[in-house]
């Protein structure tokens, strides 16, 4: 599976020609992967971008982009939160569960 779209590829994927892929990029809306040859971008935040379901991307503001990013850090945050909870508990109760095994012994 592919990790990396050129320009050409975005623009071919969106029906878009090459200079407004440029425009999004300019405008903050995509990102290039740094420290590659040539202009790739990831795959993972174009399908992101890509699943807030808009007709025409340029309704997407930086302002929006950014909030989502904070919102997804923090749901992504509290996900660890839980699953480090439930992973607690798991053991605590193995814990139990084996003294009292003890005890009936």
């Amino acid at each position: 599976m592919k990790t990396l779209l050129s320009r050409s590829e975005l623009a071919e994927r969106w029906g878009y020609e090459i200079s407004s892929i440029t425009r999004l990029e300019q405008e903050g809306i995509i990102h290039r992967v740094k420290n590659l040859q040539g202009v790739r971008y990831s795959i993972r935040e174009i399908e992101q971008i890509e699943s807030l379901g808009k007709k025409d991307l340029r309704e997407i503001s930086f302002l929006d982009y950014k909030k989502l990013e904070n919102e997804k850090d923090f749901w992504k945050g509290e996900y660890l939160k839980l699953k480090n909870a439930i992973s607690k508990s798991a053991n605590d109760l193995v814990k139990v569960l084996a003294s009292g095994v003890e005890l009936i012994k």
